[in-house]
C-alpha cells in the first residue's frame, strides 16, 4: 500500500476489491466524493463487515484526521459504476473518498482542509488533473448506476479549488 503520508492506516479486508474482468488495480484519473451518512465507528463496521461490497480508500473524519483504508490504485466498490457507459467507470477510474457526517451538513473547515491535502497529494503521487468538477472530481451521484442523493451536496468545491489554486502550504499534521 502506499500510504498517504498524513493517514492512519485503517485497513479494508482485501477481498473487499478488485474485478475479475479488472483486476484489483487500475491507474486512476479523479477522485469520487462521498458522504458516509453516518459517524467513525458505523464506518468501521460497514468497512470491515465481509458479506457487503462496501469498500473505499480514504474516510475524512469530522476532526479532520484521514483514515486510509486501501492503496488508491485498487478498485474498490464505493460507487456503484464499473460499466463503460460513455463517461467513467467510477469503481475502477476514480478513489473513493468518504467523509463523516450527515446529508444536509457541509463538511466542516477541517474536513475541507484535509480533503484538499489529500487531493493535492494524490495530484503530485498519482498525476491526477487540476480540482476540476465532473472532470478530475465526481459526486457519487453523477457517476453511480444506481439513483443516490450521496454525497448531498457536502463537498464545498468552489472553496475547495481554490484552497489548491492559492498553492499554500496544506499538508500539515495539525488537526
Amino acid at each position: 500500500m502506499n500510504p498517504y503520508p498524513l493517514a492512519i492506516l485503517q485497513p479494508g479486508p482485501l477481498s473487499k476489491r478488485g474485478y475479475q474482468v479488472y483486476g484489483v488495480q487500475s491507474p486512476k484519473r479523479g477522485v469520487a466524493c462521498h458522504s458516509a451518512e453516518g459517524y467513525q465507528t458505523a464506518l468501521l463496521d460497514i468497512l470491515l463487515t465481509p458479506d457487503n461490497r462496501k469498500s473505499w480508500h480514504f474516510s475524512i473524519l469530522l476532526d479532520g484526521t484521514v483514515w486510509q483504508h486501501y492503496d488508491p490504485l485498487d478498485n474498490c466498490w464505493a460507487s456503484g459504476d464499473v460499466d463503460d457507459d460513455g463517461g467513467i467507470r467510477a469503481n475502477i477510474d476514480l478513489i473513493a473518498v468518504e467523509a463523516e457526517g450527515l446529508a444536509g451538513r457541509a463538511l466542516n473547515d477541517k474536513q475541507v482542509r484535509s480533503f484538499a491535502s489529500l487531493y493535492s497529494w494524490l495530484q503530485q503521487a498519482y498525476g491526477l488533473g487540476p480540482y476540476e468538477p465532473w472532470r478530475t472530481v465526481y459526486e457519487h451521484r453523477w457517476v453511480s448506476d444506481l439513483p443516490t442523493a450521496c454525497p448531498s451536496d457536502r463537498y464545498p468545491h468552489v472553496q475547495i479549488a481554490s484552497i489548491l489554486a492559492a498553492r499554500e502550504p496544506i499538508m500539515s499534521n495539525d488537526r
